[in-house]
């Protein structure tokens, strides 16, 4: 559902608008922990969480924009799939591995999207059509069934499996907002490729969101040390005897 109604919003809204309205599933996700699983939510995930609301909203430039409340709907749809991806998934990954469940994921996925997609009504001439990549490598062309091979590798599979490692090494709102740092390369990406630039607003907005991702990864919780000299002190562990166990009977 994420990368559906993703898709549908990018459609009907700006794409700055459509990653701000994703992205609130980090400030959903921190409500849940804090809220639902009565987890401990440090002050600093929230200032991190704030940063980057405001600076998606100013990459976005909210002020100029005219919404679709379709597109807008949509996009809030994509941010509750987020936010139950990345609850769910840290919650799985206490029993299996990432790759294991990006397999699980994948295969219900397509098994489910096999009955709307639509996929058999894609002409066969389409999947050996030569497309130009635009853009500064405009003077490049790949067939369409290469193209939908990377997508569905590097654009889908990859990068949900290493989300799920990101979840399994931090946590799902610590994940959710690394996550955030994709604006930041899709706008070096659109600056390198489609020649897009920044104003000085969205420069600022881009920043504000570093800033918020680099501000949660300082509130990590550090291990507690463990004092070597207090074992030595105490000597060794003695483990009391097992209980004697009576002989069976005749």
């Amino acid at each position: 559902m994420l990368q559906a109604t993703y898709a549908i919003a990018l459609q009907l809204i700006p794409v700055g608008i459509a990653l701000l309205l994703e992205y609130l599933a980090v400030p959903m996700v921190a409500l849940f922990a804090l809220l639902v699983l009565r987890e401990r939510v440090r002050t600093r995930i929230w200032v991190s969480i704030g940063l980057i609301v405001v600076g998606l909203g100013i990459v976005a430039q909210l002020w100029n924009a005219s919404l679709n409340i379709w597109g807008v709907l949509a996009g809030l749809a994509a941010a509750v799939s987020l936010s139950t991806y990345l609850l769910m998934g840290e919650r799985q990954l206490k029993t299996i591995s990432p790759l294991a469940l990006m397999f699980w994921v994948m295969l219900a996925a397509s098994a489910f999207w096999a009955f709307f997609s639509g996929w058999w009504t894609i002409p066969a001439s389409l999947w050996v059509e030569s497309v130009s990549l635009s853009g500064s490598l405009e003077s490049f062309s790949a067939p369409m069934w290469v193209l939908l091979l990377i997508n569905v590798v590097f654009g889908s599979f990859v990068t949900f499996l290493m989300s799920l490692q990101a979840i399994k090494l931090l946590s799902a709102t610590a994940a959710g907002i690394a996550a955030t740092s994709e604006v930041a390369f899709a706008f070096i990406v659109a600056w390198l490729w489609l020649g897009e630039s920044l104003n000085l607003f969205q420069l600022v907005g881009a920043t504000l969101v570093l800033t918020g991702i680099i501000v949660a990864q300082t509130a990590r919780t550090k291990p507690t040390p463990i004092n070597a000299d207090l074992a030595l002190e105490t000597g060794p562990i003695v483990l009391p005897d097992p209980p004697a166990v009576p002989p069976a009977r005749a």
